[in-house]
């Protein structure tokens, strides 16, 4: 048996024939305005087109820049969510909130939408006030004095706007997901010895891509 490392090249890159670790652009020049997705291939971002001189290269859609919004077909703007486009200049998105939303935001005409933990004020209908009374400790707000903890956390007993690691130690290369329990990263296993310890799976670090994997393979030997 014998151990086979896996490097997974990112998006737009291949695996060098000579070196298992390293990944290639599949395109020799960069992509401008854009990203290379095939042999030679730029996919060019939303709101941009390939050039007909240059396939490295990608041109806006747009003549002139779209104000709170983007670009999204020729000379077209899209609003961001909470603008509309402007009567009079189609390049400019308009606020459809003639105030700030204070902790929310603007989702239609005079709308203020609150974010999570956070409930429209009586008297003023931009302002969204917090649900909590105080702040909680690694979780959020998500209903009247209620904390939901992150991942790998849990309320502590005492205090309901606190939440206590459920790990005692750090987790390396992974993250706390149950009681005493570290779950590693891709491209990565525990270590035997210590469960808070997550080792890579590759031996050298992987070059524009990430290791994913290891696997055994038995060797095959030629009789004679």
């Amino acid at each position: 048996m014998h151990r086979k490392e896996i490097c997974t090249c990112n998006s737009g890159f291949t695996v060098d024939l000579k070196d298992k670790y390293k990944c290639n652009n599949l395109c020799s020049k960069p992509c401008i305005n854009g990203r290379c997705t095939g042999k030679e291939i730029c996919t060019c971002n939303s709101g941009f087109t390939v050039d007909l001189k240059d396939k490295y290269k990608c041109n806006n859609l747009c003549s002139k820049p779209c104000i709170n919004g983007r670009c999204t077909g020729k000379e077209i703007c899209t609003c961001n969510s909470g603008f509309t486009v402007d009567l009079k200049d189609k390049y400019k998105c308009n606020n459809l909130c003639s105030k700030p939303c204070i902790n929310g935001r603007c989702t239609g005409k005079e709308i203020c939408t609150c974010n999570s933990g956070f409930t429209v004020d009586l008297k003023d209908k931009y302002k969204c006030n917090n649900l909590c009374s105080k702040p909680c400790i690694n979780g959020r707000c998500t209903g009247k004095e209620i904390c939901t903890c992150n991942s790998g956390f849990t309320v502590d007993l005492k205090d309901k706007y606190k939440c206590n690691n459920l790990c005692s130690k750090p987790c390396i290369n992974g993250r706390c997901t149950g009681k005493e329990i570290c779950t590693c990263n891709s491209g990565f296993t525990v270590d035997l010895k210590d469960k808070y310890k997550c080792n890579n799976l590759c031996s050298k670090p992987c070059i524009n891509g990430r290791c994913t994997g290891r696997k055994y393979v038995r060797a095959i030997l030629d009789s004679q």
